[in-house]
Order: C-alpha cells, then sequence, then structure tokens
C-alpha cells in the first residue's frame, strides 16, 4: 500500500490569472493575479480566483429602497411596541417573582425524572424555547436569548430569509481569526497534497469504524462513509467543513492504531502519522475558521479531533480548548434540545450526541487537570442520545425515532453519560460550589446501590459477555463504581475525616477492591479482544486506586494478598512509565517517590516474585464475569464488623492512611472532583 506521506506539499503556482482575485476586487486594489497573490499574503486571507472565463454582469439591486423599507418597519414596530406598554401598570413584586419562576429552563435530560421532577415550563410548545431562539445567518444557525432580540423574532427570520448564504470552497470568508492558533500556511495553499490516496484512505475509514466508532458515536455513519468515498476521490471539491471532518476521522483512525500496525500497513511510524494527520486536520479546521463558524459539521471535527487527541498526551491542550468549545456549542444552542428549537428528528439526534460528549470531553479534561469543570446539571435541557443504531436513524425522516431495548450502538455512551449524571445528581455535586458538602459513607453506599439498580435494570442485563464490546461496557460499569466508592473513602482520608474505627472497619475490602480495580483495568489494556480500543482505556488512568495499594505495601506485612497486589501495582506503573507521565499532571512526581518506597519495601523482605509469571496469572479469560469486581455496598454484607475486628486483632497498623494523606497533600489534591471520571 502506498505511503499517505509519500507526496509533500506542493510550492505555490507562478501562472499568471486573467482576472484578479475576490478579495483584491472587493477592496479595489491592484492584484499581481499569481497564486496566492502578494495582498493576499501580506493580509494572511485565502487567495482565491474567478474561474476562467469572462465575469458575470452583476445584478442591479434596490439598495437603498430595501434599507428604507425595514428602518420603516422598525419604527413602526418600536412605536406599537411603546403604545402596548403605556396602559399597563407597574407589577408587585410577588408577581415578578412567580414570572421569574415561570421562565426557568427546564434542568436537565430526562434521565433526571427518575431521580428528581423536571420542571416544565411548556418550552416544547413552539419552535422557541423560553427566551431563545434559533437565527439562520451566513455560517449556520445561531442561537440567542437576550430578551430584546427575541422580541423581534419576527423581523430576524425575515431578514435571515432574505439573505442566500453560499456554501463551498468559494465563498469568501472575511480575514480568518481562527488561523493564528495553527498557523497561516491553510490560507494561502491548497491542502489536497495532504490527503491520503485512495486506498489509505479506505483503510483509515475501516480502521475507524472498528476502532473509534464503537466508542465514539458521534457522527452518523452512513453519511460520513459517503463523504470519506467523496473525499477518496475528490477533495479537490470538498468544502472547508467536510474536509475538516474527515481530516479529523483520519486522524481517530490514526490515533486508536498500533504502532506495529502503521508500520506494516502504511510503511510509516505511528508518530510521523500522528503528526501528520494531526497537522492537517489543524490546518483543516483553521481554513473552516473554527472559531467563527456556527457549522455543526465544523464542531463535530472539533470534538471528534480533540477526544481522540489524548492518545498524544496533550492534556493541557485540550483542557484549554474544551473552553472554547463549550462556547461554540452554546452559540449554537446545543445546550437546548432540538424538540424545543423546531429542528428535524435527525438533526435533535446529532445535536444529542455531539452536545454529550462534549459533556464528557469536558468531564474528562477536568479531571485530568484536577479542576471544576465547566458543564452544570441545570444549565442545559438536552436530552440524552435515543438507544438506536445508525441504521434505525436518517437525514429524510420526519417522523421522531423510536428508541430500542437492548444494547446498540449508542448504549456505551449512555452507560458512561448517566453514570456521571446520576452520581453528581444524587450526591450533590451538580452545581458549582466553593464550599462543597460531602456526602456520609452510608449516603454515598445508597446512591451507588440506585445508580448500580438502574444501570443493571436499563442497560446491563441485555449486555451478553460473549461480545467484546458487550462485555467492555460491562466491566467498565463495575470499574467506574468501584471507583465512586473507593474514592469516597479516599476523599475522607486525604482530608482527616475518616475516622480510626470506621478505617479499621473498611480497611479490608477497601485493599482487595482497589486490586480488583488495577486488575480489571490491567486486563482491558492487555486483553486481545480488546485491543481494538486500548486507545481509549489509557485515557483514563486509576491513580487513585494504585495510591492506596502502594501506601498499603508501604506497611503490610507479607502475605498473599499483598504478593497480589505488588504485582498489579508494578505492572500498572511499569505501563504508565512506558507510555510516559501526562503532561503537567501533578501527582506524577509524588506517585514516583511512592513507588520507590514500596520497592524499597518489598526488597528487604526479600519476597522476590516472578512477575511474569504472574502476570500470565492475571490473565484471565477475556469475557470474564466483571460482577468479580467486589461491589459491597450491593450486597450489603453485614461482615464488614467482623473483618474490621479480625483486622484490628491482628495488629494492622493505620500508617497506610497517614502516606496516603501525605502524597494527596504533597500533590496539592483535594479530589473535590472525584464522582466525574468515567
Amino acid at each position: 500500500m502506498e505511503s499517505p506521506l509519500s507526496s509533500g506539499i506542493p510550492a505555490s503556482s507562478e501562472n499568471i490569472h486573467a482576472r484578479s482575485c475576490h478579495k483584491c476586487n472587493q477592496r479595489k486594489t491592484r492584484c499581481s493575479k499569481t497564486l496566492p497573490c502578494t495582498s493576499c499574503v501580506k493580509l494572511g486571507v485565502e487567495c482565491i480566483f474567478p474561474p476562467p472565463g469572462r465575469a458575470p454582469r452583476r445584478k442591479k439591486r434596490a439598495l437603498k429602497a430595501e434599507l428604507v423599507s425595514r428602518v420603516k418597519y422598525l419604527e413602526h414596530r418600536l412605536h406599537d411596541l411603546g403604545e402596548e406598554s403605556k396602559p399597563q401598570t407597574h407589577p408587585s413584586k410577588h408577581e415578578l417573582h412567580d414570572a421569574s419562576h415561570t421562565e426557568d429552563i427546564s434542568p436537565v435530560s430526562d434521565t433526571a425524572s427518575h431521580l428528581g421532577s423536571r420542571k416544565d415550563d411548556g418550552a416544547a410548545s413552539g419552535a422557541a424555547g423560553p427566551l431563545g431562539q434559533l437565527v439562520n445567518g451566513g455560517e449556520g444557525r445561531q442561537y440567542v436569548e437576550h430578551e430584546a432580540l427575541v422580541g423581534f423574532q419576527n423581523e430576524m427570520a425575515s431578514s435571515s430569509s432574505r439573505e442566500s448564504p453560499t456554501k463551498g470552497p468559494m465563498q469568501s470568508q472575511g480575514p480568518n481569526s481562527s488561523a493564528y492558533m495553527f498557523g497561516f500556511r491553510a490560507l494561502a495553499e491548497s491542502l489536497h497534497s495532504l490527503h491520503p490516496p485512495p486506498l489509505t484512505s479506505h483503510f483509515f475509514w475501516e480502521i475507524y469504524e472498528r476502532n473509534v466508532a464503537p466508542l465514539i458515536s458521534i457522527l452518523h455513519k452512513p453519511t460520513i462513509h459517503r463523504l470519506v468515498r467523496k473525499a477518496a476521490t475528490n477533495a479537490e471539491f470538498l468544502d472547508s467543513s467536510d474536509e475538516a471532518l474527515v481530516f479529523a476521522v483520519y486522524f481517530a483512525a490514526v490515533a486508536s492504531m498500533k504502532p506495529e500496525d502503521c508500520l506494516q500497513k502504511c510503511k510509516t511510524d505511528h508518530e510521523t502519522l500522528i503528526q501528520h494527520y494531526r497537522f492537517a486536520t489543524e490546518q483543516a479546521l483553521a481554513r473552516a475558521n473554527f472559531l467563527k463558524t456556527r457549522s455543526l459539521t465544523v464542531l463535530q471535527a472539533l470534538v471528534l479531533f480533540l477526544t481522540t487527541l489524548w492518545c498524544a498526551e496533550d492534556g493541557n491542550f485540550i483542557w484549554a480548548m474544551t473552553s472554547v468549545v463549550y462556547r461554540l456549542a452554546q452559540g449554537s444552542g446545543l445546550h437546548r434540545d432540538g424538540s424545543h428549537l423546531g429542528l428535524s428528528p435527525f438533526e435533535t439526534e446529532m445535536r444529542r450526541r455531539l452536545w454529550w460528549y462534549i459533556y464528557l470531553l469536558d468531564t474528562q479534561s477536568s479531571e485530568a487537570q484536577a479542576i471544576g469543570r465547566l458543564i452544570y446539571e441545570g444549565s442545559y435541557d438536552t436530552r440524552l442520545p435515543l438507544n438506536v443504531n445508525d441504521s434505525d436513524i436518517s437525514p429524510e425522516a420526519t417522523k421522531p425515532f423510536t428508541a430500542r431495548i437492548g444494547f446498540t450502538e449508542m448504549t456505551f455512551c449512555l452507560i458512561r453519560c448517566e453514570i456521571i449524571i446520576r452520581s453528581r445528581q444524587i450526591c450533590g455535586n451538580s452545581r458549582p460550589s466553593l464550599t462543597t458538602r460531602r456526602s456520609s459513607i452510608e449516603e454515598t453506599e445508597k446512591n451507588l446501590n440506585e445508580i448500580n439498580s438502574f444501570l443493571e435494570s436499563g442497560h446491563l442485563r441485555f449486555c451478553d459477555l460473549h461480545v467484546p464490546i458487550q462485555w467492555t461496557a460491562a466491566t467498565i460499569t463495575r470499574i467506574a463504581l468501584a471507583r465512586s466508592w473507593l474514592t469516597a473513602h479516599f476523599t475522607l482520608m486525604a482530608t482527616g475525616e475518616l475516622s480510626t474505627d470506621r478505617w479499621q472497619k473498611r480497611r479490608e475490602t477497601l485493599f482487595q477492591t482497589a486490586i480488583d480495580v488495577l486488575e480489571f483495568t490491567h486486563l482491558l489494556e492487555t486483553s486481545a479482544e480488546t485491543a481494538d480500543w486500548i486507545w481509549l482505556f489509557q485515557m483514563y488512568r486509576q491513580w487513585h486506586a494504585l495510591v492506596f495499594v502502594l501506601s498499603e505495601i508501604c506497611v503490610r506485612p507479607a502475605s498473599d494478598a499483598a504478593d497480589r497486589a505488588w504485582v498489579i501495582a508494578q505492572l500498572m506503573f511499569q505501563r504508565w512509565q512506558q507510555k510516559g507521565p501526562l503532561k503537567g499532571w501533578v501527582l506524577w512526581k509524588p506517585l514516583l517517590r511512592l513507588f520507590e518506597r514500596a520497592a524499597t519495601k518489598r526488597a528487604k523482605e526479600q519476597n522476590f516474585l516472578d512477575v511474569e509469571q504472574l502476570e500470565r496469572d492475571l490473565q484471565i479469560p477475556a469475557l470474564h464475569d466483571s460482577s468479580q469486581i467486589s461491589l459491597d455496598w450491593v450486597s450489603q454484607d453485614t461482615g464488614l464488623s467482623s473483618v474490621g475486628q479480625d483486622a484490628v486483632a491482628s495488629g494492622i497498623d493505620t500508617s497506610a492512611m497517614d502516606i496516603y494523606r501525605e502524597i494527596m497533600q504533597d500533590a496539592g489534591s483535594i479530589l473535590d472532583w472525584h464522582h466525574d471520571e468515567t
């Protein structure tokens, strides 16, 4: 197969054009008639020449008459509004208070109905929700909710209908403010040479369909497949938005590939391919002017690019760019459900998918940076996507789609979202606050029991554990719930709020659960059945469990449990070392010191283990029943007290709790974000 990097970017053509470029013609300046012309290079804008042939004759418009008509309409409208307001009396404070409550936006998606009542303000009646409307423009639809603008919604609708925006590579977008982030190269030169050959393009689509689409369901596969086929044969006819999305698909495919597959299939090392298609995607996004666009396609490309960019370990950049994505989503009204805005069923569904992956991206980037998130419950009313396959929906549909019962292509996404939503809602972590109230251990166990019951009845009971993606979904659910139970205790340990008595009662269960979390995480990252999705699993490092296990190893006497814990701790830490620390990760140096301390302790005991043999022992069958992960809060086992008494009687000290607290304080971690990672 021909390497996708076999051709470089060609130099600009020096052929002299017969006519001036669009920008020089618009500015009434002399054009050098080269591609790009000197004026466009100085301005840093895209240089576009008209097609050969005679220029079309301009059609004269009665611009003055149109402006006068619009001004008169606005004057008449203002006069009518003034007359309507004169006879009205000022409302009382009580009336104002009641009115303010009737304009509240519905707090969350329909999943909140299981845990609390949802406000119904009649937003679904009419195309515009409470104080909100989508306005058509040249770059797509913009969401506005200012009272003055919504009051003139008829005028805005009529003015937008008179505009006839054009779409395509010949469209002049004016000065491009997006290029400064990724460089101005894309504005002066075509990206055609960066596209892979047709065979490589087809190969990348197959990789995307196998490695990325089962986990990241932002796009409608049948629609995108047609677009990729078009790009493979006629890339020069792609508009800037579609080209950005195609390059984002290519980058996602390359990022999900294993290095050995890159060498074998593409004859190029993985790092070079990553750099090539990252550059191409960034230039395509700049060319599409993503900072100003209201195009859903460009936003899809940006979210897909940032979601898969975690493989490049660029967490700081992703965290900063997530705020840009959030503002663009707000500007496009993605935080409002499409059913409130009079949109088609297909567009409504695609907007829901995009919003919830922005939600997941915000959660993941905030967790990595140990800082508060942007999106809180109550700031949106976009419902969760339907539990459907891509074959169940189509752009031509006019009737609402019906959700399936069972495991579909969207179930994995829904499980991830529902774990986070419900954890935030029932654990009191749904709104920003500087003084967060921590739930008690008893409340946390009760809440996690509710989440587990909901997921079991809604999704997990339909999982066939012999199907890799369904086994993966069930296993990740168990890991996420176990991790939430662990971190509820770890937070109290780090702040010194966990009593010694309760610590002794829960210590053995915590230790076994932490080992289970690490072992099943290791299994996900090394099993042959899940090899296509390792790129996603490696983004989520279960450092809470590893820090606790290492803290325990430092103080525990030699035993079978300690040996098992040391083996999995070594395996996890070595994988992290091979991949390298996350950029800006504050916990890496304290974790390194803790691992060295545990290694010294094990060396003194002279209890050397055959790590390779024990690693093979850890390779439990790939489609193993993930229910073996300890979920003691579900079983409500009353034997915890006897476990604690046995631990006290055996003379186990509590110094591990002090070590864990020391590591967390050294890292500057407060762990107030612990419920957000899935």
